[in-house]
């Protein structure tokens, strides 16, 4: 017979196991949610604010063991969004807390690919004695021998390649990338020739051909050339890749040379032969935007205000290139008209309209300055700044905060008491946080003059010198710096 105490324990530990788990579904309920609310964040593209909930995930639940997995696929659906500097804090997190766990090894390959693309997106150069692209190869290359037999390997060597293709960078450089991502693509074929991904980049390489020729017929502007390109091409890759894809690059290229007219029949072309896809859905909002930037470049000013929140973007940028266009032509009113609509098209997308914020943010920037409005314009860049410091125009955001408080001084608005400390903060910022930066040499130029004006020989030697480093070939101002340095060396002997 069951004693009448034994009984009594038996149904306290029966109770306290029943709320144990009852508690811990709870936490895993709680875990679970709160990890999805990150995913929802990413899926609507609020980043900020996912990277917020991502945090708050961490330190609510530290011990959870499906957090190392669950970091990592946070971390991947970072990664895929080309949200590299997020991803890169997600799978440095997943390291360091959880060392032991097998999602660590898989996150450290990762965060290598993460940093090559930062990299790649990030407005970096290296100066004449080293090239942005064979950096990139070097890195890749140090990618390999780190994890030459982790799986996945094949995967993050791919990506790699996608991002060179994908990064618009300068029209200029656009050949160079392509060039490196082909190299990449080659080194793929070499150790995986025979697998999924060695099998892509036959494919992928030779539609890189066909891009780099038809975008530098579209330069020379020989459309009979490129009319041929473009239907031998569709010819020798139909059913093989993504030709819708391509096809909505094209049209970019076409764009970029202000060929709208041309940019329309490919977009025609896209929604004609290939209606159910993403890049069909795109172009019909590109032609809305084209029709209805030809029809206000006609005259039509009232067409400014019906304009659609998807066609924004195309409407502002066309707008602020047209008014910059008219001010080098000194007609000043029909410049200022076009580029204050240009930036309301673009707070209206700072307001939540479909678009970049932080793109939307540097435009603003760009009209106030244009407009005269200097303090509105320091306002924008330093947002980007603070607020977006891997947005690929950040360094130039910088630098222009110099601009804007030396156009402020010298316009009487500002003191020099005031501005000079300012202007020399801003241009140092440009060379210690972007100091491989397409403006790094712009802002050392201006360091050298500002530290000759004070008596600082020292240090005018010294950015003068990081001047000449980062100096684009060809720089009229290389011989004078040099001259410049040998004068301020032999005074300070």
């Amino acid at each position: 017979m069951i004693k009448k105490t034994t009984l009594i324990s038996l149904t306290i530990i029966i109770a306290a196991f029943a709320t144990s788990r009852e508690c811990f579904g709870e936490a895993a309920a709680n875990f679970e949610q709160a990890k999805q609310n990150v995913i929802v964040l990413l899926d609507e593209g609020k980043f900020e604010a996912a990277m917020t909930a991502a945090d708050k995930l961490i330190s609510d639940f530290p011990d959870n063991q499906n957090m190392p997995q669950s970091l990592f696929s946070i971390g991947q659906n970072l990664c895929w969004r080309r949200k590299y500097s997020q991803s890169k804090d997600v799978f440095e997190q997943l390291i360091q807390k959880y060392p032991g766990s097998s999602y660590s090894r898989q996150a450290r390959l990762w965060l290598a690919k993460s940093n090559i693309c930062l990299f790649i997106v990030k407005p970096y150069r290296l100066g004449p004695e080293q090239t942005k692209n064979e950096q990139i190869l070097a890195d890749f290359e140090a990618m390999i021998r780190d994890f030459n037999n982790e799986p996945g390997l094949d995967e993050a060597m791919y990506w790699v390649g996608k991002e060179l293709e994908w990064t618009k960078g300068k029209a200029d450089d656009r050949t160079g990338w392509f060039s490196t991502s082909k190299t990449i693509f080659n080194r793929i074929t070499q150790k995986f020739g025979g697998n999924e991904y060695g099998q892509k980049v036959i494919w992928d390489n030779k539609r890189l051909d066909y891009r780099m020729k038809i975008f530098n017929l579209i330069k020379e502007g020989d459309q009979s050339k490129i009319d041929a390109a473009i239907e031998q091409f569709v010819s020798d890759f139909s059913g093989k890749c993504e030709l819708a894809g391509e096809l909505y690059w094209i049209s970019f290229g076409y764009e970029e040379q202000d060929k709208f007219t041309e940019a329309t029949k490919i977009l025609k072309k896209i929604t004609t032969d290939f209606p159910n896809t993403f890049e069909a859905g795109n172009a019909v909002i590109d032609m809305q935007g084209i029709e209805i930037w030809n029809r206000i470049k006609q005259g039509d000013i009232n067409e400014i205000n019906a304009i659609p929140a998807a066609c924004f973007r195309c409407v502002a940028m066309n707008c602020f290139i047209e008014g910059t266009k008219l001010q080098k032509k000194k007609e000043k009113g029909k410049a200022s008209w076009y580029l204050i609509q240009s930036e309301i098209l673009w707070k209206r997308i700072i307001e939540g309209s479909p678009g970049n914020p932080e793109e939307a943010y540097y435009h603003c920037a760009q009209t106030s300055r244009q407009l005269g409005k200097s303090e509105d314009a320091i306002a924008y860049y330093q947002k980007i700044v603070n607020d977006y410091p891997d947005f690929e125009n950040a360094d130039a955001a910088q630098c222009a905060v110099g601009w804007c408080y030396e156009a402020m001084r010298n316009a009487g608005k500002i003191s020099k008491e005031e501005a000079n400390p300012l202007i020399e903060r801003a241009y140092k910022n440009v060379v210690d946080k972007y100091p491989y930066s397409y403006t790094c040499d712009i802002a050392a130029y201006r360091l050298g003059e500002i530290c000759v004006e004070k008596g600082d020989k020292a240090n005018a030697v010294i950015y003068y010198n990081k001047f000449i480093q980062m100096a684009r070939p060809g720089d009229s101002r290389t011989a004078k710096v040099q001259a410049i340095i040998s004068n301020l060396e032999g005074t300070n002997k």
